[in-house]
């Protein structure tokens, strides 16, 4: 057995040891400069401080119209250099093909526990709480390709790194947000203030990186002699609407799109006159009624999966439990259907779900309980297309985000990608983590075992923390310690103590500033089988800086349009203005 010497044994050990010094977040603008504008700004801070507030908050109604009411636009956009948006690209191109690399292993294998890069006891509890371990049996590893966007961050500035340094906060796969707006974001920027676009109209167009996209799309489709369709959500049952966006920019781009509808349990309104997909032992076909005659029966070779993975075929097999634990949350929780049980039915139904003293839930009795005590539930449904995973396992279709592989998006998971780095690929990371670690003692299986020492050091400092529940989503159990009260940090403990393996610790890093704003980065790409296709433009949130310091769109956050800019020549013409100034 290889040796490896692991970074997250460092944090273990003391992560009080990689705190820096808080030297207060980097201005996007100036920089750390109260007065000088950063050259990728120069011109543009003076575009935007002419606008009035009426004038902003216009283009802020406005384009959230443009949006679908699903956010508005900052009216200030993010400005990179070509030099930092190469970083941005490369760096998101290396980690997802580590990712990649693990995942073939993982479902091939699995050297990676040969060699001791992640614990038996760590992968197994990650893929078991993500309920993705029956999928082994159905993934094809050499197939395996997904949509990927890394949360970025640009720390304050420090030894070694003057402009801030970029980080990975979070590891998104598959199903993501982000890849339906970086065409609109720039069309509505360059349209309520044009003046950028005389400045900025140079930035990469982010339409690039969707005829790429369309294009492989195709190729692969064409490798199994059909066509490629996008398979999504019907808009009216989206959380927002940014699936209409990604419809209307693959249809553009010459790709089928299929629509699924949950409110129609016999796979996508099929009595109606709509487009489906169906599969039988010769392959997956695509079905288009015509105006007249019978449908068109058409092969289907690839298919972008804008679903949910697990729900491009709900009813298989290796989805039915994390399905039937889906169900019973949407039971209890306060925001979705809990009406449709009454408050003496949740609370039993919440006691079910408590895992036992191994760490497991009795699904079947949880099942049993929601066909008990409610008619309205989704455990008969046949939402998705019955036999694709078999289509797929067979090689009779290929897939971009198939079913299996959102556990890397853990974030107990993330303490390791660096590791996977080094591991698969022999590199050092081009963009690091930020130090993070778990509450659980390693290597206790069954077990729930609080790591005594990494509670005493996070909660002795917990202003230069964050505390993040590891399956978490949309901002939900996330404590940033500067923005934590006392309240909730007493709450926190409680919750930590009673299951630390459900928490980890990131080092407090404050994210950069913009217009009084904070925010991060997701650069949106496709991990594919030999090739990475990344957007050159990123896709930007941000929050005002007095908030809870959690940066998510639904909670008031906004977008910002991310254009790049080559500075070379402003500095050239700077350079030469301050020699001339000196000379005379």
């Amino acid at each position: 057995m290889k040796c490896y010497k692991l970074a997250t044994v460092a944090v273990i050990i003391s992560l009080s040891c990689l705190i820096s010094v808080y030297a207060g977040p980097f201005d996007e603008v100036t920089g750390v400069s109260d007065t000088q504008v950063r050259p990728a700004y120069q011109g543009v801070i003076e575009i935007y401080n002419s606008l009035s507030s009426q004038k902003k908050r216009q283009i802020e109604q406005a384009t959230s119209v443009e949006f679908a009411g699903d956010n508005p636009l900052l009216p200030l956009p993010k400005v990179l250099t070509v030099e930092e948006s190469k970083q941005l690209q490369l760096g998101t191109a290396q980690r997802g093909r580590a990712l990649q690399a693990f995942l073939q292993d993982h479902y091939g294998n699995k050297e990676y526990l040969k060699d001791g890069i992640i614990p038996e006891d760590v992968i197994t509890r990650i893929v078991e709480r993500n309920n993705e371990s029956m999928w082994a049996k159905y993934i094809r590893p050499a197939h395996i390709q997904f949509w990927y966007g890394p949360d970025i961050i640009r720390g304050p500035p420090t030894e070694g790194f003057p402009e801030g340094r970029f980080m990975v906060v979070e590891d998104n796969p598959t199903f993501i947000g982000g890849p339906g707006d970086l065409i609109q974001a720039r069309k509505s920027i360059f349209k309520h203030v044009p003046e950028y676009k005389k400045l900025l109209g140079d930035s990469p167009d982010p339409g690039r990186f969707y005829d790429q996209l369309a294009d492989n799309y195709k190729f692969l489709a064409k490798q199994r002699d059909g066509v490629a369709v996008l398979v999504a959500y019907a808009s009216d049952i989206s959380s927002d609407n940014e699936g209409m966006r990604v419809e209307k920019i693959f249809k553009e781009r010459g790709m089928e799109v299929v629509i699924m509808d949950y409110r129609h349990p016999k796979n996508n309104r099929h009595k109606k006159k709509v487009k489906r997909i169906v599969t039988d032992k010769d392959g997956v076909w695509l079905i288009k009624p015509q105006r007249k005659g019978p449908a068109k029966r058409i092969k289907v070779g690839h298919i972008l999966n804008n679903l949910s993975p697990a729900d491009i075929e709900m009813k298989h097999p290796a989805n039915r439990q994390a399905f039937i634990l889906e169900e019973a949350h949407w039971h209890i929780d306060p925001k979705e259907g809990s009406g449709a049980l009454n408050p003496k039915a949740q609370k039993k139904l919440k006691a079910l779900l408590q895992p036992d003293k191994t760490g497991n839930i009795n699904v079947k009795t949880v099942e049993s309980f929601i066909r008990r005590n409610t008619k309205q539930h989704w455990l008969d449904y046949k939402f998705g297309i019955p036999g694709i995973i078999n289509a797929l396992k067979k090689g009779k279709v290929s897939m971009t985000n198939p079913p299996g592989i959102e556990f890397i998006g853990d974030k107990e998971f993330y303490i390791y990608v660096e590791d996977l780095i080094a591991y698969y690929l022999k590199e050092t990371p081009i963009i690091s983590n930020i130090p993070s670690v778990s509450f659980r003692t390693r290597g206790q299986v069954g077990k729930t075992s609080l790591n005594l020492s990494t509670f005493k050091e996070v909660f002795n400092k917990i202003k230069t923390y964050v505390i993040k529940k590891v399956d978490g989503r949309g901002g939900d159990g996330v404590w940033v310690g500067p923005k934590t009260t006392a309240a909730e940090v007493a709450k926190v403990k409680k919750l930590v103590m009673a299951n630390p393996g459900h928490y980890i610790a990131q080092v407090f890093t404050a994210l950069s500033t913009l217009a009084g704003h904070i925010g991060d980065i997701r650069q949106i790409s496709e991990i594919g089988i030999g090739r990475q296709i990344v957007a050159e433009t990123s896709w930007a949130r941000v929050v005002s800086k007095n908030g809870n310091g959690k940066v998510n769109i639904s909670d008031q956050g906004k977008e910002a349009v991310v254009l790049v800019r080559n500075v070379t020549n402003i500095l050239s013409c700077t350079n030469s203005l301050n020699g001339f100034a000196r000379a005379m």
